[in-house]
């Protein structure tokens, strides 16, 4: 398969949209969380506000740099600092249009892809996991618990959609014939196999960062005074 098939079979199946509207959901909850924090009132919340908005600055500065470093070009680099990358992207997508020096616009959505998973959003819930556990009871609302949902959902969808693009490729379903070639040709049979596993790897993931928050927080060594 092309790059460009590949690129219609996600958008065919939904899978482009699915990620742009995923990491939308997640940067406006993320943006939400922090003004909530505020909101709240207390030195720890109003810290985790300052944090939030920092980490979520310093992600977008990040992506950019990146998106600039790797050829992409200055007019998608500004992009990034607005949040708008990903509908950029997937603008260069579906009217088959080169980015900056002539790159193949589904490798450059699928890097962005990437890297707001690896600095936006696994950075944001592992974090507030860490400040939710220690507000009281009625300071959790669902917002607090939604933002880091999305981002569980944003981690998660990447790899569900790496699974699908390995499991479907001939090369690995002929090295691996006993592991690979699972996924069914249904397209509505694949979207739910897809959804079972963002759910299994998202739901392990709250799971873990909940427990692993409530350890790093109840640690003596760290909170308590000898």
């Amino acid at each position: 398969r092309t790059l460009q098939q590949e690129a219609l079979r996600e958008m065919n199946t939904g899978a482009m949209t699915g990620a742009v509207l995923l990491s939308y959901f997640d940067l406006g909850t993320t943006v939400a969380v922090g003004f909530t924090y505020l909101q709240i009132g207390t030195t720890s919340s109003i810290r985790g506000a300052y944090t939030t908005f920092g980490m979520l600055i310093g992600s977008l500065v990040l992506q950019a740099i990146m998106n600039w470093a790797t050829g992409q070009g200055v007019v998608a680099a500004v992009v990034t600092l607005f949040g708008g990358k990903p509908v950029f992207d997937a603008y260069h997508v579906i009217y088959d249009k080169p980015v900056g020096g002539g790159q193949n616009p589904v490798a450059v959505l699928s890097m962005t892809r990437a890297y707001e998973v690896c600095f936006d959003a696994l950075p944001q819930a592992v974090m507030q996991a860490i400040i939710l556990v220690q507000l009281a009871y009625d300071d959790r609302d669902y917002l607090l618990w939604g933002s880091i949902i999305f981002s569980a959902l944003s981690i998660s969808y990447l790899a569900a959609m790496a699974e699908v693009d390995v499991d479907t490729a001939s090369h690995y379903r002929r090295a691996f014939d006993q592991i690979h070639g699972y996924m069914p040709e249904s397209p509505s049979a694949r979207r739910a196999v897809v959804g079972g596993i963002l759910l299994c790897i998202s739901g392990f993931m709250l799971a873990k960062m909940a427990a692993l928050s409530v350890l790093f927080v109840g640690s003596s060594s760290r909170f308590v005074d000898h």
